[in-house]
């Protein structure tokens, strides 16, 4: 979300186990792309080649590139000039074609206002440069006002010890780093009175105007306003969020999108590196407790279903957050508890179960809802 992309990146290590690397947006190169879909891709990032006197910094570059329906990935080091060096032991130079990508690019679900025609995200930040540098001044402004804020007293020098210096300089005795006392020369209709200089600090005002500036960055963030406060002593609740701040759920909801097409791209590249299926049916739910209040969602489908607006399947299913099939078992499940009949425990053999359906329960039509 920072740097406006990023990427993973799954292969087999040295032990044939599965990896997923992550890689940052400045080491990201795209090759070739359609639209904002990047299909062919290079990773660098920096190295230390060698041991010893012989270390150097190189760069280690891996690229993925279709070739003949399928990808393949190219590994090469480089040195400081650009000189192609020789791979270490161990890693292969080409690797075999894969059916599927084994890289996926994550990036914030908006428009790249700076270059729309490149396949790289944006940062959230990218659109409120302005908002950071306000909230910045404010918040200096906010510190300086203590700075300058520091109680002093006024001491007129008449008063002040005054001591013979090795030049024949007479000098008030005072110390110069003392921030509380400060000399002045006073007039000579002026009294001789020490004048405290006691300022009123604008903590309210320089207050309500970082959270004004917190606001206003935040909203450009995609994050909507309220979400950073200096009143901590006020709770609120996920309702609350969701009914007040609909710019932060709405942006959450967004930004969820891409990165599901990416967790399915993963899954697909791990099943295949581990011998699997290149094509996995991937079933992705995201935890939204933080945002979305879980009690009032329980709630609102009981109501439904009570009230015959909704169906029993459908849910569990949002309950829950479980397929179609597993909602249907469970119902199968509930429904085939509801109908066994209770055996006397005394009448209980040893190792039988105290629930046994009837004979005609196992006959009746199970409704499974729409």
């Amino acid at each position: 979300m920072a740097l406006g992309t990023g990427a993973f990146v799954e292969f087999l290590d040295e032990n044939a186990q599965p990896t997923i690397d992550y890689i940052r947006g400045d080491l990201i190169f795209p090759l070739r792309w359609e639209g904002d879909h990047i299909t062919e891709c290079a990773f660098g990032s920096r190295r230390v080649l060698g041991q010893g006197r012989d270390k150097t910094e190189g760069y280690y570059v891996q690229t993925h590139t279709r070739e003949n329906g399928g990808y393949v990935i190219r590994n090469a080091f480089l040195d400081a000039t650009g000189a192609e060096l020789p791979t270490p032991d161990g890693l292969a130079t080409v690797t075999q074609s894969s059916p599927v990508p084994l890289f996926q690019i994550i990036r914030p679900n908006r428009v790249n206002a700076a270059d729309p025609d490149s396949p790289m995200g944006m940062s959230v930040f990218g659109m409120a440069i302005d908002q950071l540098k306000a909230a910045d001044l404010v918040f200096d402004s906010y510190v300086n006002e203590f700075v300058l804020g520091k109680k002093r007293v006024m001491v007129p020098q008449s008063l002040a010890s005054i001591e013979m210096q090795k030049d024949g300089a007479m000098q008030p005795i005072f110390d110069p780093s003392d921030v509380l006392i400060y000399v002045y020369q006073q007039t000579q209709d002026g009294a001789d009175d020490i004048k405290p200089l006691d300022m009123s600090l604008r903590a309210a005002e320089h207050e309500a105007g970082l959270q004004r500036m917190l606001d206003l960055l935040s909203k450009k963030c995609g994050l909507g306003t309220g979400r950073y406060r200096f009143d901590g002593s006020v709770a609120r609740t996920a309702t609350e969020v969701i009914s007040e701040q609909s710019d932060l759920y709405q942006s959450l909801k967004r930004n969820e999108k891409p990165l599901e097409r990416a967790i399915r791209g993963m899954v697909n590249a791990l099943s295949w590196l581990t011998g699997g299926p290149c094509d996995v049916k991937t079933s992705i739910s995201f935890d939204d407790s933080i945002i979305e209040d879980a009690s009032a969602m329980v709630e609102r489908n009981l109501l439904l279903v009570k009230n015959g607006l909704k169906s029993k399947k459908s849910a569990i299913m949002e309950i829950l957050r479980c397929s179609g099939e597993d909602a249907e078992q469970m119902l199968r499940e509930i429904a085939t508890e509801q109908n066994a009949v209770m055996i006397p425990a005394e009448d209980t053999p040893a190792g039988t179960a105290l629930f046994a359906p009837p004979a005609q329960a196992q006959a009746d039509p199970v409704y499974l809802g729409d």
